[in-house]
């Protein structure tokens, strides 16, 4: 399942969205994005589009949690040299390890922060 969750990101931050939701259950599934209507197709369609106008934004995946049926990732999607954006996933996955339901969450990382820790 994190290799799945992985993929899936990798996949559709580079513009391969039809290969990234070979592991999405189409039918059942739903997300949380507060931006778009919670079927697959919008988020599949969103995500597709961000990356026809973004073909350079790499995501950095910087850590990967799992339990039982969900897998956790924390990363770093670099959009452009002006705009990072540190973003947590959930993904849920079904008894066919097919992905059910996914939440997100970003935070643009500033160009200078006084956390000596930095965003991740």
């Amino acid at each position: 399942r994190k290799k799945i969750a992985t993929e899936f990101l990798q996949l559709s931050c580079s513009g391969q969205c039809d290969k990234a939701y070979e592991h999405v259950d189409m039918v059942s599934f739903k997300h949380h994005n507060i931006h778009f209507t919670g079927d697959a197709k919008s988020l599949k369609d969103a995500q597709q589009e961000s990356a026809n106008k973004m073909p350079n934004k790499v995501i950095d995946i910087k850590t990967v949690v799992q339990e039982g049926d969900l897998v956790t990732t924390w990363s770093l999607v670099t959009m452009s040299t002006e705009m990072k954006v540190q973003v947590c996933h959930m993904f849920r996955f079904d008894s066919r390890n097919r992905v059910v339901e996914l939440w997100d969450m970003g935070q643009i990382v500033p160009e200078k922060i006084p956390n000596e820790n930095g965003p991740l």
